[in-house]
């Protein structure tokens, strides 16, 4: 039986509030939670095998037999430093919910396959942190893929950085946004990256704190999945990563040129107005459109804020590697 929510048929606010308050939760919706699970994307081949504009590291060879994307490739794609880190109090955080779990023996078993450099990757653990009765059980096919995949390659990349994993319990996922941000807000060491997706205004008070709040731009493609080929209206942008407070990540495939995966989104919001820091970038790209496209807000918040690659990774999961 699933877990109980909370939820009321009628509310009210006192009027001398009612101009402070954004938005009340637990509310009068009656949603019906989304239960499709995470599709993976199957590849046989998501790069040449031999691309002379390609990082040696990105391509098959002894120490990447499946031509996959690996830690060392985004490493040397980037310039992404290899050398451990070495501030204590400098956090990155990565975020679990609805039962998706972190294995410290997946993360362990996926550093000494990738990151063969960094001997201490055979021991790579990371912080366990809990809200809301959350938990991170360590016994097998507990391996959650969205889970595995954020810490791994976190761990991956940002070498010995300090990692923590927040697991946040419930299954009223709007309770778990709020709760995350009221944490970050209110922790006394906040994380200087953290990786999260759904909400906005959350998220605010992190940023005013130095966090720098990741959230992926969508794979709806530059649509946000909102037409269905036929009514062929304006382009929806997707959220959270139109939100203004948070890092849009995007993302691209190949090497030269690097190009944008067909599925990543990206576009305008009709919500958020556009942030002065983008002006440039988007007169620049306005200039290279053609007059009669009105699908789009030429005024609203531009995103993604960057782009990186988003095709063919490889994780490990339950003891078994798993393509993403």
């Amino acid at each position: 039986m699933p877990d109980p929510i909370m939820r009321t048929l009628s509310m009210s606010l006192p009027s001398e509030l009612a101009g402070h308050i954004d938005v009340v939760h637990p509310s009068t919706a009656f949603t019906v939670p989304d239960t499709r699970p995470r599709k993976s994307i199957q590849f046989d081949s998501v790069v040449p095998k031999r691309d002379a504009a390609a990082p040696e590291s990105c391509n098959v060879n002894d120490s990447n037999p499946r031509n996959v994307l690996t830690p060392a490739c985004l490493q040397a794609l980037y310039n992404i430093p290899t050398t451990p880190a070495t501030q204590e109090n400098n956090p990155l955080l990565v975020t679990g919910y609805g039962n998706q779990w972190a294995q410290i023996n997946d993360l362990q078993a996926f550093m000494k396959e990738f990151r063969p450099d960094y001997s201490a990757g055979a021991n790579q653990t990371f912080v366990r942190v809990a809200i809301d009765g959350g938990t991170n059980p360590q016994w097998p096919g507990a391996a959650g893929i969205e889970a595995q995949l954020n810490i791994e390659y976190a761990a991956g990349i940002a070498t010995a950085v300090l990692l923590h994993f927040l697991t946040v319990g419930g299954w009223d996922f709007p309770t778990a946004l709020l709760d995350t941000t009221a944490y970050v807000a209110s922790t006394p060491v906040p994380p200087t990256v953290m990786t999260t997706s759904k909400i906005c205004d959350g998220y605010a008070a992190a940023s005013a704190r130095g966090v720098s709040v990741l959230s992926a731009s969508g794979d709806g493609g530059v649509s946000g999945n909102h037409d269905d080929g036929f009514n062929c209206g304006l382009f929806i942008s997707v959220f959270p990563a139109s939100c203004p407070y948070v890092t849009s990540v995007g993302s691209t495939i190949g090497f030269n040129p690097e190009i944008a995966v067909n599925f990543t989104s990206g576009g305008f919001s009709e919500v958020f107005p556009q942030p002065a820091y983008q002006t440039a970038a988007v007169d620049a790209f306005l200039k290279t459109i053609p007059d009669g496209f009105p699908k789009f807000n030429r005024a609203g918040r531009g995103y993604p804020d960057l782009s990186l690659q988003g095709w063919g990774y490889l994780i490990t999961a339950n003891e078994q590697p798993s393509p993403q």
